[in-house]
């Protein structure tokens, strides 16, 4: 592999960076770099207040890497101001903090992010994509992005309160086909959020998938949610419908009332835990994730990991 290059260093305010024709297979250190990932030109968007109008420094796209095959990016600090108070029709001021566009076998380790719209988005052209130990938080819309249905792997993740958790569904009109074979999650906890949608509170689906998104294997993962009132049940049952292989998963219904008789459950290689216990789990696994992986980068007040603590055996220790 290439030795890193430190290219960022430090905090890069609301700068844009697109990174574009790197050397195949270099390693681009941003470990020790924040980037500001603001989407909202006004404070607190609304219906009479547009968030591409108003006062605000925005930096909707800070960091892109085009045209750059078999690059590593390793760490950096996203921190977003995307409103999570905000009815989503008018915050969506489109934005992702990382994109990915004709890169083929990116590997994206060990970034943090929170506050955002999207926290990552594959764009064309850039199958084989593998994001390691990535930690996301307080994501308005989705976690990862695919959209263009690319075939990578996601692993050893933790996605602390997605909106949508992977989208693999092309906009409405949109004719789009599989590219690059099936999506891997393995090793991934990802718990769903509640937020301000169209006038009330819902949440969207782990799985947003349409029927031509690739097929996906999902392998030693959690996925926790707790909302009644979600987006689209129809949108549930198409996203565990393109699950092909699965095998040690968990779902955990964390609400104390009964799993609502319209969602479709997921296939039978998931273990569906509820109520108390079903929170005391994912509290156990989130807090497991923190400690066996102190070399990701964090936030002044994220909770400092504790690697004595690491149980690599158990979910969110896995490597």
């Amino acid at each position: 592999m290439a030795a890193a290059e430190p290219l960022f260093h430090g905090d890069q305010g609301y700068a844009a960076h697109i990174l574009r024709d790197l050397p195949a297979g270099l390693v681009v250190d941003a470990t020790a770099a924040t980037f500001r990932v603001a989407s909202s030109q006004a404070p607190a968007p609304s219906k009479t207040a547009p968030c591409d109008a108003g006062p605000l420094t925005v930096n909707r796209y800070p960091l892109q890497l085009r045209d750059s095959p078999r690059t590593t990016l390793r760490g950096g600090q996203f921190e977003g101001e995307v409103s999570l108070e905000a009815d989503w029709q008018h915050a969506y001021c489109n934005s992702a903090a990382i994109v990915l566009r004709d890169s083929p076998e990116v590997v994206l380790e060990g970034q943090r992010m929170r506050r955002v719209w999207d926290g990552v988005r594959i764009g064309e052209g850039s199958t084989g994509f593998v994001l390691r130990g990535v930690w996301l938080s307080e994501v308005r819309d989705d976690c990862i992005e695919d959209d263009f249905l690319i075939g990578g792997r996601i692993v050893d993740s933790l996605f602390d309160g997605c909106f949508s958790g992977l989208s693999l569904r092309p906009p409405n009109g949109a004719s789009r086909e599989a590219a690059g074979g099936p999506v891997l999650l393995r090793g991934v906890l990802m718990r769903m959020e509640t937020y301000l949608y169209k006038g009330a509170f819902k949440q969207g689906v782990p799985l947003k998938a349409g029927a031509e998104a690739p097929a996906l294997a999902i392998h030693d993962s959690i996925i926790a949610m707790d909302g009644p009132d979600s987006v689209s049940k129809a949108r549930l049952s198409v996203g565990w419908s393109r699950v092909s292989a699965c095998s040690g998963n968990l779902l955990l219904w964390m609400s104390d009332e009964p799993w609502p008789k319209a969602f479709a459950r997921p296939p039978g290689c998931f273990r569906q835990i509820e109520g108390a216990e079903a929170r005391a789990i994912w509290e156990a696994a989130r807090r497991n994730w923190i400690d066996c992986h102190s070399a990701v980068g964090r936030f002044p007040d994220d909770p400092a990991a504790d690697p004595a603590a690491c149980d690599a055996t158990a979910y969110g220790g896995r490597k």
